[in-house]
């Protein structure tokens, strides 16, 4: 029976992954802790390990689709490693009560933020601007620039240290600061953030794995549902308009929020 939900939450975990960049964790571990009743230790040491094989699926068909921006994701990506494997050190040591409410009370910050503040849209770069990629939904090329990178760089740092404490690989808060801090298009940042996430993941898991928190067992199956869930994740992605996977995204943070919020206190 676990095995059978694990592969569920697998699932809809990619799927989630692939339209929002968020590396499915706000989905895995809630799951694990409600359904299964595991420890939340144990439940982020699965969540992170199924989000570097999530990454791995997603971020291949993305850089095949021109979407993911290498440049500024691995910039970020070595100040967010170094944090996310400091904040593993301390979960371990952590009262899982606590970390389920700092869990829930977090994603209803982020959940809120991405409501308040609209998608941005670089409307100043026109053709020939640095970066660019085909937008299948609506049939042309969007061309976009990079701005505020050095700001970028200390807010992901925020995000390393959150995913090596939650387990929510860091795309929550990636995806905003790539949309709203670098003013990149919301597809390209939730796709650059999926390979983020799958970096990220690797660098806590370590700690996690010497502590004895992972399960094999579990993240096998949850890393079978995230493979088959990654494909129909992209298929979805390339037909949705932006402003719909924002709503999609608010949505399940503010639902996985309060469950863990309750989950804390009862």
């Amino acid at each position: 029976m676990e095995y059978a939900v694990a592969f569920f939450v697998g699932i809809v975990s990619s799927i989630a992954g692939a339209l929002l960049g968020i590396g499915g964790g706000i989905i895995i571990v809630p799951a694990l802790v409600i359904i299964l009743k595991l420890p939340m230790q144990n439940a982020i040491a699965v969540s992170l390990a199924t989000i570097v094989s999530t990454s791995i699926l997603v971020t291949s068909k993305n850089i095949k689709n021109n979407l993911i921006n290498m440049d500024i994701g691995l910039s970020l990506e070595l100040s967010t490693s170094i944090f996310a494997i400091a904040a593993s050190f301390i979960a371990v040591l952590i009262n899982q009560n606590i970390l389920k409410g700092a869990f829930g009370a977090f994603l209803l910050f982020i959940a809120y933020f991405m409501y308040k503040k609209p998608e941005v849209q670089n409307c100043f770069a026109k053709e020939g601007a640095k970066y660019s990629y085909f937008d299948q939904k609506i049939n042309k090329t969007v061309y976009y620039n990079i701005e505020n990178p050095k700001a970028a760089i200390a807010i992901s740092s925020a995000a390393g240290f959150l995913s090596g404490l939650l387990g929510i690989g860091g795309g929550v808060i990636k995806v905003p600061i790539l949309n709203g801090v670098c003013r990149i298009p919301m597809k390209v940042a939730s796709a650059t953030s999926s390979m983020m996430v799958g970096i990220t993941a690797a660098a806590a898991s370590f700690v996690y794995f010497r502590h004895g928190y992972i399960m094999p067992s579990l993240v096998l199956f949850t890393s079978l549902g995230a493979f088959f869930g990654s494909k129909i994740g992209l298929h979805i992605s390339k037909n949705t308009k932006n402003e719909t996977i924002k709503k999609v995204f608010v949505g399940v943070l503010i639902v996985t929020a309060l469950e863990m919020i309750i989950k804390a206190v009862l």
